[in-house]
């Protein structure tokens, strides 16, 4: 996205998005809403392009699986994910509903070891 390099956040929600191939790289921004699309994957380009995103929102998207989220772990910055209305594909245990209406998770930074 030619021009856009100093944006700091970006909204996207809505717009029919499938997929994130071909993101771009946007450096600067760390707000990035894409809120109702048809994602199913591809969460690690925004890892790859968008390093610095603090907050995050997903709702209303069908990912595949929810270990498509541990990619997110990688985001240095992360502080605010949502998932609402989260329309999953697999759930590890097949007995459990396909649509979950409400999701939370944490994500756990790793404490880093001073040296003495």
């Amino acid at each position: 996205m030619e021009g856009f390099e100093g944006i700091s956040s970006l909204c996207m929600s809505h717009v029919g998005l499938n997929s994130l191939d071909n993101w771009p790289k946007l450096n600067s921004v760390y707000l990035l809403n894409l809120n109702r699309n048809k994602l199913r994957s591809g969460l690690w380009t925004i890892v790859k392009n968008m390093p610095h995103i603090a907050e995050l929102e997903l709702e209303y998207n069908q990912f595949a699986s929810i270990d498509e989220f541990k990619e997110l772990k990688e985001l240095p910055n992360l502080v605010f994910l949502t998932l609402q209305g989260l329309s999953l594909i697999h759930i590890s245990e097949p007995t459990r509903p396909l649509y979950i209406s409400y999701a939370v998770f944490c994500l756990k930074k790793k404490k880093k070891k001073k040296k003495k």
